[in-house]
């Protein structure tokens, strides 16, 4: 527990810039706001038309009508981090009812996602966490202020993708754009809490109801020699294999190594970190809807489809770093827990 660091990191940002892109009503929005430390770099435009540009990817793919506030900043090591606002505390029975009652299409009586969300409560305990924009895509409330804060690093090289070039993940720099799709996806809900306690025993979130090591048996527990696994039927299914956090300093939440992916725990230098139809899945078993086109729209995006990057020569993989959780409690209690992010040679 570093509360310390994470109250550093959560008020130490001046914001100069604030940008919304309108779309229509039944679209989920942003209102980005860059930091001094982005707004005075030399390529200030570009990481901001490269961050808005992912912005307009996911505002695109998902139709919760509700608004997200995010701070863009920077750190000095590893690749980005996400610093989450959440709200505490919620019953399993409210995460369930909220969760079908917003996707009645994905958890019908007969969709194989609806075993994954028992009647009776599977975790250990019933205190559950969701983070501020999950709250609004679930539409448990509107909170106010920011909803997490995204920062870069700045020891790193990267090449930044729009829509309106067709671009190579060149030798020695990572995929931003990807990182940005990670970083904001954890902002809206993908993380894992399992077990945390924020002071009133162990803590769960929407998110760790669907890790498996077997069909019908759960994992709520970081500490496990099992493979864990993502799974929307109770676990009959392996979508994709959790990363293990054990001695690699990662996010138990993210993706083990395997296919390049937006969503991974580590990253290579000179790949591509597509926007993968798990990754959807994912999100829409959170909380964020699609129009019933969400694949076509992956597919055909122009942002996600013209990177053109290869494996080539990696410079060594980089993890992901824990989020960071501001939880606030009734009259404003702030708590958090972080972990530094380390660099992994391969």
């Amino acid at each position: 527990m570093k509360l310390a660091k994470l109250i550093k990191s959560s008020l130490g940002a001046t914001v100069l810039i604030s940008l919304a892109t309108a779309y229509k009503a039944d679209a989920l929005t942003f209102n980005l706001s860059y930091s001094s430390s982005i707004t005075s770099a030399s390529n200030a435009a570009t990481i901001e038309a490269a961050t808005q540009e992912v912005a307009n990817f996911y505002s695109e793919l998902f139709t919760n009508p509700v608004t997200l506030n995010i701070n863009i900043n920077t750190m000095s090591n590893g690749l980005g981090e996400s610093n989450v606002n959440l709200q505490l505390y919620y019953s399993y029975k409210t995460v369930r009812n909220a969760l079908i009652t917003n996707d009645p299409a994905l958890y019908q009586s007969s969709s194989p996602s609806t075993s994954s969300l028992p009647t009776t409560n599977p975790a250990p305990s019933n205190n559950f966490f969701i983070t501020n924009a999950e709250v609004k895509a679930l539409g448990l409330g509107n909170p106010t202020g920011i909803d997490g804060t995204f920062s870069i690093s700045t020891s790193q090289k990267y090449t930044f993708c729009t829509t309106t070039v067709t671009c190579s993940i060149a030798s020695g720099t990572y995929d931003y754009d990807a990182i940005v799709e990670h970083e904001f996806s954890e902002i809206m809900g993908r993380i894992s809490s399992l077990g945390d306690n924020f002071g009133n025993g162990p803590t769960y979130d929407p998110y760790d109801l669907f890790r498996f090591t077997g069909k019908g048996v759960r994992n709520f527990s970081p500490s496990t020699s099992a493979k864990v696994y993502f799974s929307t039927n109770n676990g009959a299914t392996n979508l994709k294999t959790f990363n293990d956090p054990h001695g690699n300093g990662s996010d138990p939440q993210d993706w083990a190594n395997g296919t390049n992916d937006a969503f991974n725990a580590f990253s290579n230098s000179r790949v591509v970190n597509a926007f993968s139809s798990v990754d959807l899945t994912a999100m829409n078993t959170i909380g964020w809807k699609t129009n019933g086109s969400g694949t076509s729209v992956i597919s055909s995006s122009a942002w996600n489809s013209t990177k053109l990057g290869t494996v080539g020569s990696a410079v060594g993989a980089v993890p992901d770093p824990l989020v960071l959780l501001g939880a606030a409690l009734g009259g404003g209690m702030f708590l958090g827990v972080s972990a530094l992010m380390r660099r992994k040679s391969i």
